[in-house]
C-alpha cells in the first residue's frame, strides 16, 4: 500500500510475543520443572498430573518434558558427590516421566532426536552404575 511503512522487524516481535505468551500460559508445570532444573519436584508432579507428561511443545524443537530434562547437560566440574546427587535426582525424574507416559521414550523432536539421543549426548551425566543408567532405562 502506498504511504504505509512496514517494519520488517514487526513479524519477529509478534512471534516473540506469541512465544512468550505460550511459554507463560500454555506450558504445563511439569515441562517448566524439566526446563528449570527442578527435577526433584517432577516425580510428585507426574503422580498428581500424569497428563502433563504427554505434553509436546508447540514451538521448535517440539520436545516433551522427558527430552527437555535430558537436554540439560550435567555439571562436569562438580564434585563426585554432587554429580551423584544430580544423577539420582535426574534418574528419579526420568523414571517418573516414563511411568506417566511410556511412549515418551520413542518420541522425536523437530530434529528427529529421541530421548535416547539426548541421553547419549551427555553420557557422563546420564550413566551411573550399570544397574541404574538412564541410557539403559530408555533402551528397555
Amino acid at each position: 500500500m502506498p504511504g504505509v511503512q512496514h517494519n520488517p522487524q514487526q513479524c519477529c516481535v509478534w512471534d516473540s510475543y506469541k512465544f512468550a505468551l505460550y511459554s507463560k500460559f500454555r506450558e504445563p508445570t511439569l515441562y517448566r520443572y524439566a526446563a528449570q532444573g527442578d527435577w526433584d519436584l517432577i516425580p510428585d508432579r507426574c503422580k498428581a498430573h500424569p497428563k502433563e507428561a504427554r505434553f509436546v511443545h508447540k514451538y521448535a524443537p517440539m520436545d516433551t518434558p522427558l527430552c527437555r530434562l535430558l537436554r540439560t547437560q550435567s555439571c562436569a566440574s562438580c564434585a563426585p558427590d554432587v554429580k551423584e546427587s544430580i544423577f539420582r535426582m535426574k534418574l528419579a525424574a526420568v523414571m517418573a516421566l516414563l511411568d506417566a507416559n511410556v511412549d515418551a521414550a520413542s518420541s522425536q523432536d523437530t530434529f528427529k532426536r529421541t530421548p535416547l539421543h539426548w541421553a547419549c549426548m551427555d553420557v557422563e551425566g546420564n550413566h551411573g552404575d550399570t544397574e541404574d543408567s538412564i541410557i539403559f532405562l530408555l533402551l528397555e
